[in-house]
This record gives structure tokens, sequence and C-alpha cells, in this order.
């Protein structure tokens, strides 16, 4: 559950309460064995306490987590109405 508050002044407050999930079914991670013994996944995986048996479902739930908040912001910017117009702006196709 997300709660913003909206402040537009020391008597005016909206509280807006939006339930956000986000299901990645077929995701697969690894935190043993593989690529994770490479130095620079090695140490990313450590930072992230996450390196080692048993720590494959916390860094499932930082994947999602990471992929959630790319999402609300995608959802955000459409609804301020910024998601084209930066698209055109920065876009390729000129």
């Amino acid at each position: 559950m997300l709660r913003v508050i909206l402040r537009t002044g020391l008597r005016h407050c909206l509280l807006l309460v939006v339930d956000v999930a986000l299901t990645l079914p077929a995701l697969i991670v690894g935190a043993v064995g593989g690529g994770t013994a490479l130095s620079t996944q090695k140490e990313w995986l450590e930072m992230l306490k996450c390196s080692g048996a048993g720590n494959a479902n916390k860094f499932t739930e930082i994947c999602c987590a990471v992929a959630l908040a790319g999402e609300i912001s995608i959802v955000a910017a459409m609804a301020a109405n910024h998601f084209s117009s930066t698209h055109q702006k920065l876009g390729r196709k000129q």
C-alpha cells in the first residue's frame, strides 16, 4: 500500500491511498553458483546482503521492488502528461 500526503497549505491535506502490486511469475535469479562468483556480481550481491545459499528470495524481492518503482514512475509520468512529451523531446526520431 502506498500512502501519499499532498499538502497545499497548513489547513489543506489530501491523503491518497493506492494499492499497487507487481507479479513476475517467471523471474529467475541466482545468489549461488554460476556468474555469482564473478567479481562485480559477487560484490553487488554482498552489498545487498544477498550472496550465498538461502538469499535468492530476498534478491528476487529486491528485483521486483525495483521493477515496481519503475512502473509507478511511468504511471505518474503518464498521469502528469509528461510521458509522451518527454519521449518527443528526447526521442531519436526527430
